[in-house]
């Protein structure tokens, strides 16, 4: 970084149009953390913003307490005024990222390592077939009854830059990179290290449970604990590297392995205690970080032991202090600023640190049994954690679903225009919901006429649990005499019959009863959790075939120019833009360990989009995941010490849990590139890639389609 003082303003290298400014009320340190971070790949902050690859971007890091601003001048230039708190949350959300990785992408390397599949590569002369590799690899016949895992497996490694993948599917053709080669050496210097890591699982899965209890096999865990803090700080034993990429390549693993212990304590000190209550979790206790005062950030240290396992307490918070997260001096313990910023992103730490319990099985996934646990009882997951971690990672989708598409459709659009009500699909306890209605009847002018309007509240899912929790969740507003509320079952795959479900209810609305079509649907972190319906290869491709010969060209041309990030000029024969367009999905995924064409998964897409397209007149709103391309990332290679790579920024924890669950997000371009196939429409003027919303790595998203018969318009928002 170069700085100009005494403005206090930091220029990426050969990149004078990009810069980050602050006043001096700003620490220099965050200051110039924030700067290395989004200088570190300027033409990918140039495309995040939707700006051209020449535009002028200027960051204002801000003490005072504000919104992001966005301030645009065309595509030309930006400005971006964020307050220095933000810029916290985005720097802990990405060190929290690459600890939640390491829980996962350590169990995952350590039995590639010792199953054999990293042996197979290190000795080839030639690039590895996936279908290959599980047949010398695989237990059991048919071979390639894993290979959709395995390959899974390989693509966690290939974002780490350690294997390279050419090739799609059955096709994918795989090789150690020179980093793999370093890392493996460095890993069996310290496989006694990393042996220890993975065997503690049987005891990280559960710190959660052991920090509260209050003797017994505690002791235990607590001596474990300790070793492997040791660990913590002697670097896991991990050769230090003798020049740039081997360096990094150390400090890559090491972080890795540190994840595996710190992620297991931050839920532990993170998750509040609970009881359950039939179906229902209830809080009986404040976690450990909710006893840090809010204002002097000090930890009330005799409420925290009277609810704990002192030594369990005492060594958490010994690792705690090693790694930065609390300050301990005259027998007080303080949460840093550091601790902050990794607290606002905890949530993920639960997300992943919930599929433990499989990574502890990791080697029967990968080449034996690939069901040990049972996914279909949820013997694969704890619960518990998952709910917790999940819990506050929607709040800001929420608030973005709430102001920039319910706003619009319930106070922005005339009352006589407006839908009978919202539907949420996938309502699990109902909280979204409950916040979505309370949104429209206090802020919008719906809300001030719902005796001449009256509101139809839908609420579906799938299982019995989360059809008791929605109906407890959601009986206040039940009670309100201008809501028409209802629960009812309801398969995000099949929106036909949900139709005649809602239907049956009898709900009056305009002279008829309610359907779907009368409804804005919702579905949150839900469209890749579905059953396939489009399973054949053949059959997939004459989905997306037809849709290439229907589709919308210039709308096609604006996704794949975001897709390949730049200009693209389409061919004018069909079939070379069908093949321009199927070199775009690079993702496979994997049902029961069996490889699913990166095709089928797109093609099944466009065909669960173009169902619900038929009750989209007044919207579906889709906030959904995404998933990095390994393409982008496996061949990164440093070029300095500190500067940050793509693998360090992205959240490569969200593929580590979904693609051994068989669930099917998309990266984000690619999910664009189908929403224009489908044929929706945006109502923010564009057909396709109706995005809202996105976090600035293209990691979260909210889409809001329409259909043909659909009148709403509206003008986009300002920034992306």
């Amino acid at each position: 970084m170069l700085v100009d003082e005494p403005t206090r303003v930091v220029k990426a290298p050969d990149e004078p149009t990009l810069v980050v400014k602050a006043p001096p009320d700003v620490p220099d340190e965050w200051r110039e953390s924030f700067a290395r971070y989004v200088c570190a790949h300027p033409a990918d902050t140039r495309q995040f913003l939707n700006l051209r690859p020449d535009a002028s971007v200027e960051f204002l890091v801000t003490g005072a307490v504000t919104d992001v601003e966005f301030r645009r001048e065309g595509k030309g230039r930006c400005l971006v005024t964020m307050p220095v708190g933000k810029t916290r949350f985005i720097l802990g959300r990405a060190e929290v990222r690459q600890l939640a990785g390491g829980m996962l992408t350590i169990p995952a390397l350590y039995q590639l390592i010792k199953g054999g599949a990293f042996d197979v590569l290190e000795k080839a002369s030639a690039p590895v077939n996936i279908l290959e590799l599980a047949r010398v690899t695989v237990r059991g016949a048919p071979a390639d009854k894993n290979a959709g895992y395995l390959l899974g497996g390989m693509r966690m490694m290939a974002l780490q830059r350690w294997v390279e993948i050419d090739g799609v599917d059955e096709n994918a053709m795989l090789r150690l990179g020179d980093q793999g080669r370093l890392m493996l050496g460095m890993v069996r210097h310290a496989w006694g290290s990393v042996t220890k890591s993975f065997d503690a699982i049987r005891q990280t899965k559960d710190y959660a449970y052991h920090l509260r209890a209050k003797a017994g096999a505690t002791d235990a865990v607590v001596a474990s604990l300790r070793a492997l803090i040791d660990e913590v700080k002697h670097g896991w034993h991990i050769p230090d590297g003798t020049d740039l990429v081997s360096r990094r390549v150390s400090r890559q693993i090491r972080k890795l392995l540190d994840g595996t212990v710190l992620s297991p304590i931050f839920i532990a000190f993170g998750m509040p205690p609970t009881e359950r209550e039939g179906d229902r979790l209830t809080k009986i206790g404040p976690s450990v970080l909710e006893l840090f005062d809010a204002r002097t950030h000090e930890l009330r240290e005799a409420d925290a032991r009277a609810m704990t396992h002192e030594g369990f307490l005492n060594a958490g918070l010994e690792l705690l202090e090693h790694a930065g997260i609390v300050a301990r001096a005259g027998g007080r313990t303080r949460l840093t600023e550091w601790g902050r910023a990794m607290q606002q992103a905890m949530g993920q730490f639960g997300v992943a640190g919930a599929y433990l319990k499989l990574y502890e099985v990791i080697d029967e996934v990968l080449y034996g049994n690939p069901d040990p646990l049972g996914r279909a009882d949820d013997g694969h997951i704890d619960r518990v954690v998952n709910i917790w971690g999940s819990s506050g990672i929607s709040t800001k989708l929420g608030e973005e679903v709430c102001t920039e598409v319910l706003r619009r459709v319930f106070d922005g659009t005339p009352l006589d225009q407006q839908p009978a009500g919202v539907a949420d699909m996938g309502s699990g306890e109902g909280m979204f919901l409950k916040k979505v209605v309370e949104f429209i009847s206090t802020q919008t002018r719906r809300g001030k006429h719902l005796a001449e309007y009256p509101l139809t509240v839908i609420a579906a899912d799938y299982y019995d649990t989360p059809l008791r929790r929605s109906r407890e969740t959601l009986k206040e507003l039940a009670a309100h005499p201008h809501m028409s509320v209802a629960v009812i079952r309801g398969d995000v795959g099949n929106p036909d019959a949900y139709d005649q479900d809602i239907r049956a209810l009898g709900i009056p609305w305009k002279g008829r009863v309610v359907g779907a079509a009368d409804l804005v649907h919702t579905m949150v972190f839900l469209a890749h959790d579905r059953a396939l319906s489009v399973t054949d290869r053949k059959d997939a491709m004459d989905v997306i075939r037809g849709c290439v010969a229907r589709v919308d060209r210039g709308a096609l041309a604006k996704a794949l120019e975001r897709s390949v990030g730049g200009p693209i000029a389409l061919p004018e024969d069909e079939g070379e833009l069908l093949e321009l367009v199927l070199r775009q999905f690079t993702v496979s995924f994997a049902s029961n360990g069996r490889l699913i064409p990166s095709v089928v998964a797109v093609g099944d897409f466009i065909e669960f989009l173009r169902r619900w397209g038929r009750y989209a007149d007044h919207g579906v709103v889709i906030a959904e995941l995404h998933v990095p391309r390994h393409t982008e990332l496996q061949r990164e290679l440093p070029v300095d010490e500190a500067g940050w790579l793509r693998s360090e920024m992205y959240g490569l924890h969200i593929w580590g849990f979904h693609f051994l669950t068989d669930q099917y997000p998309l990266p984000f371009r690619e999910h664009n590139i189908v929403s224009v196939l489908a044929g929706l429409r945006s109502p923010l003027g564009e057909a396709g890639g109706g995005n809202l919303y996105f976090t600035g790595d293209m990691q979260n998203s909210i889409n809001w389609y329409v259909n043909e018969r659909s009148t709403a318009s509206f003008e986009r928002k300002e920034y992306p």
